[in-house]
C-alpha cells in the first residue's frame, strides 16, 4: 500500500503538505493554518481512524476527501504511517 500511497499523496497532497510530508509544500505559504507536517510527534501520536476522519471531512483549507475512494484514503493513511518521526 505505500507506493500507491506516495502516488496518492503526489496527486493530491504533496502541493500543500510537501513530498516528504513536513508541511512544506509549494502552496503552504499562503494557508493559515499551515498545512499539518506528517513527521511530528504529535501527528503520529493521532490513531489511524482520526487521521481517515480528517482526510475524509477536510480540515481548514484542506477540501475533503470523501469522493476519494475509501481504500485509496487508506493507502495515504498507511504512507503517512510509513514516514514516521524527525
Amino acid at each position: 500500500a505505500i507506493d500507491p500511497g506516495r502516488r496518492l499523496v503526489h496527486q493530491s497532497c504533496a502541493e500543500c503538505h510537501g513530498e516528504a510530508g513536513l508541511g512544506d509544500g509549494p502552496a503552504a505559504v499562503n494557508l493559515s493554518p499551515r498545512p499539518a507536517n506528517w513527521r511530528t510527534v504529535e501527528f503520529q501520536s493521532q490513531s489511524d481512524a482520526c487521521i481517515f476522519w480528517k482526510l475524509t471531512t477536510g480540515r481548514g483549507a484542506m477540501p475533503p476527501a470523501e469522493r476519494m475512494p475509501e481504500a485509496q484514503r487508506w493507502q495515504i493513511v498507511m504512507l503517512i504511517r510509513s514516514l514516521g518521526t524527525k
